[in-house]
């Protein structure tokens, strides 16, 4: 799981562009958008995402 703060600060455009680069970068990451933090907890808690197997 990718968490993409800031959101806020930047255009659509930019946005677009940062999600595709992490998207290219980890294609198996679930990416989580965000300004300030303002996540749901249970949207990046306990999700059982990570795999040692796959490092």
């Amino acid at each position: 799981m990718l968490v993409n703060n800031k959101c806020a600060v930047v255009t659509r455009a930019q946005l677009g562009r940062v999600r595709a680069l992490l998207e290219r970068l980890n294609p198996a990451a679930e990416i989580v958008e965000c300004t300030r933090c303002a996540v749901v907890l249970e949207a990046v808690l306990d999700t059982s995402g990570f795999d040692l197997e796959h490092m």
